[in-house]
């Protein structure tokens, strides 16, 4: 496990092979798996919101590496570098795609119920 749910977000994690998944433990206690990512993306993305922790389990579901560093360089780097911030800011984008994919089931509304 990379951080239990609501730990601290002292440090980032950069994944170059593995594959983490960010878990949500529901009512009941059983796991929901919420994303996942790869090679192409980081961990501690609620940084950008300002937060301090995340709601939400890390674990690497495949063994492999990752870069690690504080939050606060991340931070400090994205105050001096605004490319590199808005390249965390489109996975940040995307990682919450995944997520509100995941929450509703991946269904689609009919063009009924869409259109009104």
């Amino acid at each position: 496990m990379l951080r239990t749910a609501q730990a601290p977000l002292d440090y980032v994690h950069f994944p170059e092979s593995a594959i983490v998944f960010l878990i949500r433990p529901l009512k009941d206690g059983e796991p929901s798996r919420s994303a996942w990512w790869d090679g192409s993306g980081w961990f501690g993305a609620m940084l950008l919101l300002g937060a301090d922790t995340a709601p939400l389990e890390a674990v690497a579901q495949m063994p492999g590496s990752a870069w690690r560093l504080p939050s606060s360089v991340l931070l400090e780097m994205m105050g001096r570098n605004p490319a590199f911030k808005a390249s965390l800011n489109r996975f940040a984008q995307a990682l919450l795609l995944q997520i509100y994919q995941s929450a509703t089931g991946g269904t689609r509304l009919s063009s009924a119920l869409r259109d009104g």
